[in-house]
């Protein structure tokens, strides 16, 4: 064989699951085959196939075809001998090899199927970079279970359970439940408190011992679960635990299961209980199984049986009764109360006539759309009467108690532990208590966000509030003060597929509709001083199930410690109406403004925010006579805002500074035009920013210092105060007329170089066109056409390389201006406004990397698919991926770990996943002193010193009262041994609570990463 076919025959052998090759001819200026119209990038001359075939040049010669040739026939031949020899290990001989090769190629190709993608070569995981398991999450609409003794709070979020200490407010524990699917209930069994069920969208239920984290058990059924649910008290006799299940198989079922472990689990039971047309929306199981009360859209259905823990399920036999609700019935909830016991609201002993045999009798509460609240007493025996007497059942006839505050549909309603009150909350930012014996209420206002959910505490001591902001916290029910807190991530998601509630028909009132037409992703940021905290511009309501009654505008800035996943600190940017009255005269929302770009300064002093708001087309449409004149008159209203804020020390918040109105409006002179901004970039050399507008005009922004009368204006603390006006405008342009829509939104993306010289701006306005701006004097120094296809989603500077990111990414040497190389990216057809909110590119100048993450369509199962993300992590100067890996939910922000070695990526289900070089020794954020090459130490006695105190090694001065000031420490000796500061220890070891530290082995790197270094004159 040649030289040049054994070349070929050994080309590189991965593939990259949806990316397709592009190298570069220097014979064609840089670009691909395909010549000047392929602008740089050529897919079909590429031979990186999606179907996971190697990656080879491109042949040019017949020689080159055939060796490409002979090359992917050896690939296939050693293919079918390592599956033979697979198959003949499983048979134990050599008959039927042909049969089981077929075998083992379809179960691959299922594998491959189930996972997704098709046989994609691990080569491109680079055990150099790690990615972190996912920390936050959304908390799923589920109420919170409390242990027994009160002392842990159990969650729920998409696929994992945590437990967290109620004293503390930590999280101790979290185990993950689902691989597939989500999470859709979980009961603490009622004979052993230690042991946890979770059922799962897919079909599965699981046991765990949820004080140890370990998984005990596992059953499927062939149905797809809605709810799960427990009785109040153990069944008799208390051998195994009953739970019951709200499953779909072509009707909707309540089902009762007996579960037993691995060495009994021939005597697993399940027993369809009722059958219904119509979704079953609420369970509710009492009296160890006797009673069950539930609800279907209006009807409220209860069953009652004489055993509940009989020899055999099939035994097991409920009498169903049912009755109409005046309206939707949105939350439910059922106490039983003994013969002895009193009744809700009076004095008096509770009375049953209606059954002479002494058992409990039944309350019910539910909530309805429209905000009303009926209580029905002893509902179960006034039923039975009725039957007994022949008469038929009307819901005028069992004269409900009704209860009307809210006016939207009530989240939660909950009897107290005692039956006196009955708690319920909504969209209004209240927690109600009723008390029935005087029919007053009190009143718990001004909550952070919407009451999703309330649980009453075993021991009605406390009430665990979940809140529509991704948040938990336990009040106690005598001061109705706070004693746990447990705030999460508020980054808004998607409905998981459920049980929908019909819309409340509203007078002259359309249903609600977000107004913001630019779509955009997480605007999100870093501060380079804290670069282990995020700066996230999030809603004021992150529910899914809330919607289409809520804002979706993201008004707040919420500050996140990646460590720990806990949220420092939260304010709003813009006007909020939290809780106010959010609803106009007509009965439409009052729409916030929205932020949609945020970004902090190089020396993390200030902060810049992007806000629009418009007003709603019902209020504008009487003045004009058709739709094109609305959306002109909607145009001309819209409001945007570009706010500096400033970063107060001491009250640890952002404070407003300066507001510049419309900063991209036109010239005076001419016709009044609205710039949206497009894009906000930080200057990385100076304190200042830069903002692209739908005008295609680049502006600059620095401050200054505020002057009056000729003397420096200082604040209340002694400082100066400052001003921030425009510097530069460069109006860039336009090669295509800007047509606006819904579907097909403009984009404009800055970069600045890393030393600030100079400004790339690239809009969809100029397709395939990329600007460079000299940042001093405000020219274009250099404008190239034909440098990608496609719509504009991205673009960076690394070192002498420009990254660009839209249906291909492009890596472009400046210096010797051609394409070095790229890649196609596979498109599914998703929306353009979907691509832009999921494809990201980041850039991290420390480590000179960049990152990118897009869009992929998965399969969970052969007729289920999902929208999840391909991130990769590339080398400017290598085309071959750092790391290529795939995420389960769409990234919908991408981050550099500034200061630090990695990426962080934020999915729409609000879990942050951490993207590492494990390879390299961890780094804290670099100190003002100059950096100095590292000197290779031998054995551990050159840190700290053999056979001396810590002090005496490191020769740390002390203050004259003893204490060690805050200040760089030296070390004076001959070796230059390392420098070690405080703020440096800080930043490995004050990342957040004891449970959130990294394992001892990167702890360790860390400290050892800080003691190699040389010593520093002080």
């Amino acid at each position: 064989m040649s030289k040049r076919k054994r070349e070929a025959a050994e080309g590189e052998s991965a593939s990259i699951s949806g990316l397709k090759k592009t190298r570069k001819n220097p014979r064609n200026g840089g670009h691909g085959e395909g010549g000047p119209d392929d602008n740089g990038v050529d897919s079909a001359q590429s031979n990186a196939s999606l179907n996971s075939q190697p990656i080879v040049p491109a042949a040019k010669t017949e020689e080159q075809k055939l060796a490409i040739k002979l090359a992917r026939k050896q690939v296939k031949r050693e293919k079918r001998q390592r599956e033979k020899d697979r198959a003949v290990e499983l048979s134990g001989d050599t008959n039927d090899v042909g049969k089981l090769v077929a075998d083992v190629t379809k179960k691959s190709r299922r594998r491959d199927r189930a996972a997704g993608e098709k046989r994609t070569v691990e080569d491109f995981k680079d055990s150099a970079w790690n990615v972190s398991d996912a920390v936050g999450g959304r908390l799923l609409d589920l109420d919170p279970v409390f242990s027994p003794d009160e002392k842990y709070l159990l969650l729920a979020y998409d696929a994992s359970i945590h437990v967290y200490s109620t004293p503390t407010s930590l999280l101790t524990r979290k185990f993950t439940v689902a691989k597939s699917g989500f999470i859709v209930g979980f009961v603490l069994s009622p004979t052993d408190a230690s042991l946890l069920y979770v059922a799962t969208s897919s079909g599965s239920i699981h046991k765990y011992d949820w004080n140890k984290g370990k998984h005990l058990g596992r059953w499927d059924i062939s149905s797809q679960i809605f709810n799960l649910a427990g009785s109040d008290s153990a069944p008799i006799p208390a051998e195994r635990d009953i739970i019951y299940t709200v499953d779909k198989k072509g009707q909707w079922m309540i089902t009762a299961h007996r579960l037993s472990g691995k060495t009994d689990a021939s005597k697993t039971e399940l027993h369809t209980l009722l059958k219904s047309s119509e979704p079953v929306t609420a369970l509710k199981v009492l009296a160890g199984g006797k009673i069950i009360v539930a609800s279907s859209g209006p009807r409220l259905i209860i069953g009652s049986s004489d055993s509940a823990g009989p020899a055999s399920l099939n035994d097991l036999s409920y009498v169903w009764r049912e009755i109409h609700c005046p309206e939707w019935i949105t939350s439910l909830d059922a106490r039983t109360v003994s013969d002895a016991s009193q009744a809700p609201g009076s004095g008096a002993t509770r009375v049953n006539s209606s059954n002479p045999r002494g058992q409990a009798t039944v309350d019910i509460v539910v909530g309805d759309l429209k905000g009303s609240i009926f209580i029905y007493e002893d509902l179960l025996g006034k039923l039975v009467q009725k039957e007994r007497r022949g008469k038929s059942i009307t819901g005028q006839d069992l004269t409900p108690h009704r209860l009307h505050w809210h006016r939207n549909g009530v989240a939660t309603t909950k009897w107290s532990l005692d039956g006196n009150y009955v708690i319920s909350g909504g969209l209004e930012t209240v927690l109600i208590l009723w008390q029935l014996e005087t029919g007053r209420k009190q009143q718990l206002p001004h909550l952070s966000a919407a009451v999703e959910a309330a649980v009453v505490s075993p021991s009605g001591s406390s009430y665990a509030i979940r809140l529509a902001d991704n948040s938990v916290m336990v009040l106690s029910t005598a001061e109705l003060q706070p004693t746990t807190s447990i705030p999460g991530i508020q980054v808004p998601t998607s409905a998981k597929p459920g049980i929908s509630v019909p819309p409340v028909a509203r007078v002259d009132a359309s249903p609600h509709a977000s107004t913001s037409t630019q779509p955009s992703g997480l605007p999100s940021t870093i501060n380079p001083i804290n670069p282990g905290q995020l700066l996230l511009a999030v809603p004021t309501s992150s529910s899914a199930r809330l919607s289409s009654t809520t804002s979706r505008s993201a008004a707040q800035l919420q500050i996140i410690d990646v460590a720990s996943a806990h949220q420092v600190s939260r304010q709003a940017l813009t006007r909020t109406n939290v809780t106010v009255r959010n609803m106009g005269p007509e009965g439409n929302l009052i729409e916030e403004p929205s932020v949609k770009h945020i970004q902090v300064s190089c020396d993390g002093q200030w902060l810049a925010s992007v806000d629009e708001w418009q007003p709603p087309k019902r209020d504008l449409a009487h003045l004009a006579f058709d739709e094109q004149g609305a959306a002109e008159e909607l145009g001309a209203r819209i409001e945007v805002h570009l706010k500096f804020w400033s970063w107060d020390s001491d009250l640890r918040t952002w404070e407003l500074v300066a507001r510049i109105d419309n900063p991209h409006a036109g010239d005076s002179m001419g016709p009044p035009t609205i710039g949206k901004v497009l894009d906000l970039v930080s200057d990385p050399s100076f304190v200042g920013f830069s903002t692209i507008a739908d005008d295609n005009t680049v502006r600059t922004w620095r401050p200054s210092t505020r002057y009056r009368n000729g003397v420096q204006v200082r604040g209340k603390d002694g400082r100066n105060l400052t001003n921030w006006s425009c510097r530069l405008v460069v109006p860039l342009e336009k090669t295509a007329a800007a047509v606006v829509t819904n579907n097909d939104p403009l984009t404009a993306f800055l970069a600045f170089s890393q030393d600030g010289s100079l400004l790339a701006a690239g809009s969809s306005q100029s397709p395939r066109t990329v600007d460079l701006i000299d940042t001093d004097s405000g020219e274009v120094r250099y404008t190239r056409t034909g440098l990608y296809s496609g719509r504009l989603m991205g673009l960076g500077m690394v070192d002498r390389y420009m990254i660009m990111l839209s249906n291909e990414i492009a890596v472009w040497d400046l210096v010797n201006d051609e394409l070095h190389y790229g890649y196609s990216l596979k498109s599914y057809g998703l929306s353009t406004a979907k691509e832009i909110a999921t494809t990201h590119l980041a850039i991290h100048p420390q480590n000179h990397t960049f990152a990118l993450a897009f869009p992929e369509i998965g399969h969970s199962s052969k007729s289920t698919t999902t929208l999840r993300s391909r991130l990769a992590v590339f080398d400017p100067e290598n085309p071959t991926p750092l790391v290529w890996t795939t995420l389960p939910n769409p990234v919908i922000s991408l981050l550099p770990a500034t200061g630090r070695k990695g990426y962080y990526a934020i999915d729409s289900s609000a879990e942050i996943r951490t993207l590492t070089p494990t390879a390299q020794p961890y780094l804290p954020v670099a100190s003002s002193a100059p950096a100095i090459e590292d000197v290779p130490r031998a054995g551990l006695e050159n840190i700290y010193g053999a056979g001396k105190g810590i002090n005496d090694a490191l020769n740390i001065s002390k203050d004259s009262d003893g204490q060690t000031p805050d200040a760089v420490l030296v070390i004076e000796d001959d070796d230059d041994a390392p420098v070690l500061r405080p703020e440096d220890l800080a930043g490995i070891f004050d990342v957040g609570p004891a449970f959130a530290l990294p394992p001892v082995v990167d702890l360790f790197e860390r400290v050892a990463g800080l003691c190699s270094r040389k010593a520093v004159a002080s």
